[in-house]
């Protein structure tokens, strides 16, 4: 089988390492032009009273009037703590989430923690196939309400990948995974409606698929996880505001067309299968899980008083974990493809860089 020799690995790695770091002070330096817009300034004040934010108090006293306004209940009071440290701090934390949901694509590829691609090449396309970046990951309100939920999600996601790649031979604490896997479950539920859905159809897929596919039982957990990421949805819909004509659940925020990012994993699925490559279960779980996705997308589109927000960015953040498992998959099995990975890396980068410097207004 062909490879790749150990100084071309280095020089990629270098390479890729050195755009990475690039782009992360590009994101960073575009958050700090990004100043708190729209409905920060609403949550910058007590609720209750009109005043400015200016103590964990006064978000406790808001809580009711949150409920009242719609969204998730549990978003909204984390936004409320962002904002409340400050919008330098806010920044850090959300070019933070930005590299934390790359690593955990990464992660749910399959890939090592070492690979800097699997973490570099996300980061990358989250923001170059979302045409809707700035809203979607630079402006607080939209990052708590749609992007943060995402972490959870993927924790979750990680959790049922490593219980089926492993099967009867998973290693570590069992007990440890089934609490964090049910915990996440809930929260990503509760942070956004949309992420609680996919979560709940990825419960139900990964019980057949086991059954199906893997001739195993799901472990208890997922079943669990399945009661608690419904449960999550509740307590999202506890919000009374939810059921006004004019709330957070059903303004739409963020609009981007999911059609390039599900193609791309779609493409890749095709090389791989025309190339005589294969599909292991967890590959059947996220072509599911986009399948999910998708089929989300359009139905909420059609159901008068909820928005599309949340599961546009959910859908982005599914195709590249199939994407990236995909391709991971076929790397593995011919090497000589890395430098095509590498390729899609940096035309992805330079298409990004470009759209930030149209952005800060250096060229057109």
């Amino acid at each position: 089988m062909p490879t790749i020799s150990k100084t071309q690995k280095t020089i990629y790695t270098s390479v890729i390492s050195i755009l990475f770091i690039i782009m992360i002070g590009f994101v960073f330096y575009m958050q700090t032009r990004f100043p708190y817009v729209l409905e920060d300034y609403d949550y910058l004040k007590n609720l209750a009273t009109g005043e400015k934010l200016s103590s964990v108090k006064d978000i406790f006293m808001s809580i009711p009037e949150i409920m009242r306004g719609g969204g998730s209940s549990l978003s909204l009071v984390l936004l409320q703590f962002i904002l409340l440290i400050g919008e330098r701090a806010a920044d850090f934390i959300n070019v933070l989430f930005l590299l934390i949901i790359s690593y955990l694509i990464g992660r749910c590829s399959g890939a090592k923690r070492k690979n800097i691609l699997f973490t570099a090449l996300p980061f990358f396309l989250m923001i170059s196939l979302n045409s809707d970046w700035r809203y979607s990951y630079l402006w607080e309100f939209g990052v708590v309400n749609y992007l943060l939920p995402a972490v959870s999600f993927l924790i979750f996601i990680y959790m049922i990948i490593y219980e089926m790649a492993s099967g009867d031979k998973a290693k570590g604490n069992p007990a440890v995974r089934a609490v964090l896997a049910c915990v996440c479950a809930f929260v990503c539920a509760w942070s956004n409606a949309a992420y609680g859905l996919i979560a709940v159809f990825s419960c139900i897929l990964t019980i057949i698929l086991s059954k199906k596919v893997l001739g195993l039982y799901a472990k208890r957990w997922v079943w669990i996880s399945l009661g608690l990421s419904i449960s999550g949805n509740f307590f999202y819909l506890l919000s009374s505001g939810n059921f006004k004509k004019v709330s957070v659940m059903n303004s739409q925020y963020i609009s981007f067309s999911i059609f390039p990012a599900v193609v791309l994993a779609l493409l890749i699925l095709a090389i791989v299968l025309r190339c005589g490559g294969w599909l292991n279960a967890v590959h059947l779980f996220l072509i599911g899980d986009l399948c999910i996705c998708v089929a989300l997308r359009f139905i909420i589109g059609f159901i008068p008083g909820m928005s599309i927000n949340g599961i546009q960015i959910a859908s982005l953040i599914v195709s590249l974990v199939l994407f990236c498992s995909l391709l991971r998959s076929f790397i593995r099995e011919n090497p000589k493809v890395t430098v095509w990975a590498y390729l899609l890396a940096l035309c992805s980068f330079l298409y990004t860089i470009g759209n930030m410097l149209e952005d800060i207004g250096g060229i057109s």
